[in-house]
């Protein structure tokens, strides 16, 4: 792993079944090549079976949701056990250790009752089996870290998604790594001027908006800025996004010259045609302001969100 320190790994929680573990209730595993192979290689995975920590054994009967009243109950069918309150009290207890664990994302199991953060099968004494619910585990998760990049391994399947899961856990990094350098209004102002092109991409002036709060800095201005900051990483961006971005910063750079702002155009014309991918635009505009000395737009961590062997923005 290279010294850069955006190849330093991310720590990001997940379901211990994706890393091939066999730990699901048949005793099979759900081993996902992504996660594994590709982002593995900078990330320090922390495994989580809310199942097999709370007792249930491998193999183990099928668990599932049920509608009582207004609740959700987590039951066992097969032996009509209530599991609920045990599951509730150690996913109480879990994400108040994760909390502390230096996390900058969470992938969970789709559609487990204890995993699932959405469209989990709840049945319902009047209306049948719906995919209404959400896993015990992920609810306590959600909830308790609402900050924390959240996504499920079947949306990630979605390249758009599976970018945006990622810019957004290192983010969380480098936010962590500025918290620990020290938090003042300095610090803050740094962290959002590197980020500013990265927000516009998500939401059209929050770059603005999350700046001007930093201009009131006081004792509640990190704890806001950080929630509002993630708050807007969730929304992914489509490829007008992205050519809206491009073409601000570009004609904010008074090193770019005329004759490169028009091929930069053409190039961008090209990306939202789908013949030249995100990652080609974002290099070349990274050497221009390289090599012209461009120093805010060379540190927009938009330019280099990840780690470019993830070729993630290939298919964005």
């Amino acid at each position: 792993m290279s010294s850069d320190p955006d190849r330093t790994p991310v720590r990001i929680g997940i379901s211990s079944c994706l890393l091939g573990r066999a730990v699901r209730y048949d005793g099979g595993e759900r081993r996902n090549d992504f996660l594994v192979a590709r982002l593995g290689p900078f990330v320090r995975w922390v495994d989580v079976c809310p199942e097999v920590e709370i007792g249930l054994g491998i193999p183990r009967p099928p668990i599932r949701l049920e509608r009582r009243g207004d609740g959700l109950r987590l039951t066992m069918p097969s032996t009509g056990a209530d599991l609920t309150g045990q599951m509730r009290a150690y996913a109480a207890a879990r994400t108040a250790e994760l909390a502390d664990a230096g996390l900058c994302g969470f992938v969970l199991k789709s559609r487990s009752p204890s995993c699932g953060p959405a469209e989990v099968e709840v049945l319902d004494p009047h209306e049948g089996v719906r995919p209404s619910g959400r896993g015990l585990f992920a609810e306590a998760l959600i909830l308790g870290l609402p900050d924390l990049p959240v996504e499920d391994e079947s949306r990630l399947e979605d390249p758009r998604v599976r970018e945006n899961f990622v810019a957004a856990a290192f983010a969380r990094r480098r936010w962590l790594e500025t918290v620990a350098g020290g938090l003042d209004v300095r610090s803050l102002r740094s962290f959002h001027r590197r980020h500013e092109a990265l927000l516009e991409s998500r939401q059209p002036g929050a770059d603005d908006r999350l700046g001007q709060t930093l201009a009131r800095a006081d004792a509640g201005t990190a704890h806001g800025y950080r929630c509002a900051f993630f708050q807007v990483m969730r929304r992914v961006p489509g490829p007008e996004d992205h050519a809206r971005v491009l073409r601000r910063e570009v004609e904010r750079s008074a090193v770019i010259g005329s004759v490169a702002k028009a091929e930069l155009e053409e190039r961008v014309e090209a990306y939202l045609a789908g013949s030249v991918p995100l990652s080609d635009l974002l290099d070349r505009v990274r050497r221009l302001a390289v090599d012209g000395g461009d120093e805010r737009l060379r540190r927009q961590v938009y330019l280099r969100p990840h780690p470019p062997e993830l070729g993630l923005l290939d298919r964005v």
